[in-house]
């Protein structure tokens, strides 16, 4: 299993749009779940299976997960039909899980991951923009990322933010994800990200990438 993060440290960048058009081309060949976490809006959720009415989402799972009696929740997806493609949506229980603390979300959200292993090659996860210094659960994700994909405007908020989740990524992890960076271009304007590594090495990368919204039915 491959499983790729779509991340910002601040919401409304394009990350749930970009999310949804490659877990949906991935899915024209290979079996793949996208995991909902933005529970606010359900963006790739409602783009990729508007009818969803699964009521048991992923914040559900990791809340009533119960280590101590050995129970372990039923996963409720919503399966697009027309191509290899199941949907996770968040669920109702996301300000719960948000009060569970480190060590308890890293043992629930490995038994998770576990259990994707066996049914999908490939995981996409839609992570809502939260900073990862003070989110356990992204925290708890981050250690079964093989791919990190940050999602940013031309802004200095937003460019500032993108350099904080990578440095976290790229220093707390051994070893850590691949980190990729696009750069929805809204107005035209050019910005360089500077990315220095933990071994102080400083890599200047073009953010020249457009991230397009692409309706309901989304393709590439």
């Amino acid at each position: 299993m491959h499983v790729v993060l779509f991340g910002s440290g601040k919401g409304g960048v394009g990350k749930s749009t970009l999310a949804a058009n490659v877990a949906y081309a991935l899915a024209t060949r290979i079996k793949t779940l996208l995991m909902d976490f933005s529970a606010f809006d359900k963006t790739s959720t409602s783009m990729l299976v508007p009818g969803c009415v699964s009521k048991f989402g992923v914040y559900d799972w990791l809340f009533y997960f119960r280590e101590a009696m050995g129970v372990v929740p039923e996963i409720e997806t919503c399966e697009r039909r027309d191509v290899l493609l199941e949907v996770l949506p968040p669920g109702s229980m996301e300000e719960a899980v948000q009060t569970l603390s480190y060590s308890v979300l890293a043992k629930r959200v490995k038994t998770l991951m576990d259990m994707m292993i066996k049914h999908f090659s490939i995981v996409i996860v839609d992570y809502p923009g939260r900073s990862i210094h003070t989110d356990p659960l992204l925290q708890a994700l981050m250690s079964h990322v093989d791919h990190l994909i940050i999602v940013m405007e031309p802004t200095e908020a937003s460019t500032a933010e993108a350099r904080a989740l990578f440095n976290f990524a790229t220093q707390r992890y051994d070893p850590p994800p691949v980190v990729s960076s696009i750069l929805n271009k809204y107005a035209g304007e050019k910005v360089l990200l500077e990315l220095r590594s933990a071994g102080g090495f400083v890599e200047k990368v073009p953010l020249i990438g457009e991230v397009m919204a692409l309706g309901r039915n989304p393709h590439l």
